[in-house]
């Protein structure tokens, strides 16, 4: 048997990351551009810490407020995590809209 991944219609690779770090605060792994499915799991990984961490953290606090004194650490915490989702969704879709453009 022989495999020959040579052929162009073969299934492409995931991009070898390298660093988690880079691929979540940037959206690129280097020179090389992420596959559509990096992208998009970038892009849902960023919506789930925005919404589920950030928006929750700071939610909570705002609704128990009526009862506590206000907690500045977690609206931090939680306006980090907003942040940081944020960004993540932004360059997941930069990422989807960069190989949608070099499809057409």
């Amino acid at each position: 048997m022989s495999d020959n991944r040579h052929d162009s219609k073969a299934p492409k690779r995931l991009v070898p990351t390298g660093s988690v770090d880079e691929v979540l605060l940037t959206g690129s792994t280097g020179s090389k551009s992420l596959t559509l499915f990096q992208s998009i799991g970038l892009t849902i990984t960023g919506l789930g810490v925005a919404l589920g961490v950030g928006a929750m953290l700071i939610a909570s606090e705002l609704h128990l407020e009526s009862t506590f004194d206000r907690d500045y650490g977690q609206l931090f915490v939680g306006g980090v995590f907003l942040l940081w989702g944020i960004v993540m969704f932004v360059f997941g879709f930069v990422g989807v809209a960069k190989i949608a453009r070099k499809v057409k």
